[in-house]
């Protein structure tokens, strides 16, 4: 008997196949149940590439489950064939979906799902090159946002555009550009160009809770709970960077004397804050490379007594070629003229 070209279903003979026309019907009705919406779950665990059998890949929905230890590949079958496929699996590794005589296939994200499309050669995106987004490459007007969301009701009007992405409003007017899209490994740039326009958040009641002035070079934020990161250390060696890029508070533990510098400061014309909790555990002397002003242009110093704790809070505008005292709490603390 002959079967069809892609699904491989039996077809029954005209004029012949007596007494057995009814189980090749049923049994290609099941099959075609299958390839519209029958489910695969398969656990594709571990870092061996999987090949899947002409009766698991018929499934038209698959679901990979599993722990990856390594990059795999799930093999389908070399036949026409559409896809979707929800990569649920767990592990810093990456999926992808190809056939045996293929070398690239398609990556599937873990937690997304994917529609792919097997052209009896290759696995390629089913999407029309809109990859694991809806939008994949949306320009005019210098708008240009692939999204990893569901995206629906996007209107165009002039020189502006207004998206609802999972029914939330968002408004993104003028030259607006998101790199390689927000989950990319590039991250996220938004007016890449330059240009003097304005990036707006808005929250329930307050319309600029969150606004970048492109034209100001400013940032605001509003009604925001202030939280700042802390970065603790064990210093032994005579010399420690302070790394303001990583917090703004540095609680560092001195077990011997330590020459103090600063890096990664916020640009002349920009002020920079840092806060340092300094506790000793041995007798330790610490100095400040640059010196820190306290009132009046006096240098500060700290007595280097063992178990003495010393608090700091210092700022600079100068990118850091001078530090000025602006709080502190201090044990005994002395001065230099």
């Amino acid at each position: 008997m002959a079967n069809t070209t892609n699904l491989v279903i039996e077809k029954p003979v005209p004029g012949g196949s007596n007494n057995v026309w009814g189980t090749t019907l049923n049994t290609g009705a099941d099959s075609f149940d299958t390839a519209v919406a029958g489910t695969l779950s398969k656990s594709v665990a571990g870092s061996a590439d999987v090949s899947l059998t002409d009766a698991e890949a018929l499934n038209a929905n698959h679901i990979y489950t599993g722990a990856l230890t390594g990059n795999i590949a799930v093999h389908v079958p070399i036949k026409s064939r559409r896809y979707q496929v929800f990569n649920n699996t767990t592990g810093s590794h990456t999926l992808k979906v190809k056939t045996s005589s293929e070398t690239n296939g398609t990556t599937v994200n873990q937690g997304t799902t994917m529609v792919l499309f097997c052209d009896a050669t290759s696995v390629i995106d089913g999407t029309s090159g809109a990859g694991q987004t809806s939008v994949s490459d949306f320009t005019a007007n210098n708008l240009k946002v692939p999204v990893c969301a569901s995206v629906t009701n996007l209107v165009a009007a002039t020189g502006s555009f207004t998206t609802k992405v999972s029914g939330v409003a968002g408004e993104f007017s003028g030259a607006v550009s998101v790199g390689t899209g927000f989950w990319a490994a590039g991250g996220a740039v938004f007016n890449e160009a330059g240009a003097d326009v304005d990036f707006r958040v808005e929250s329930n009641s307050i319309t600029d809770i969150l606004k970048v002035d492109a034209g100001n070079d400013t940032t605001r934020i509003k009604g925001f709970i202030y939280e700042q990161q802390t970065v603790e250390a064990s210093v032994s060696s005579t010399t420690h960077t302070i790394d303001c890029a990583l917090g703004n508070v540095h609680d560092l533990t001195f077990l011997n004397n330590c020459s103090i510098s600063f890096s990664n400061v916020a640009p002349d014309g920009r002020a920079q804050d840092v806060t340092m909790i300094i506790r000793r555990t041995a007798a330790a002397s610490i100095a400040f490379n640059p010196i820190i002003l306290t009132a009046g242009g006096v240098t500060l110093g700290l007595a280097d007594t063992s178990g003495r704790t010393d608090v700091l809070t210092m700022f600079t505008v100068d990118g850091g070629s001078q530090f000025y005292m602006a709080s502190s709490f201090l044990a005994a603390a002395t001065v230099a003229a």
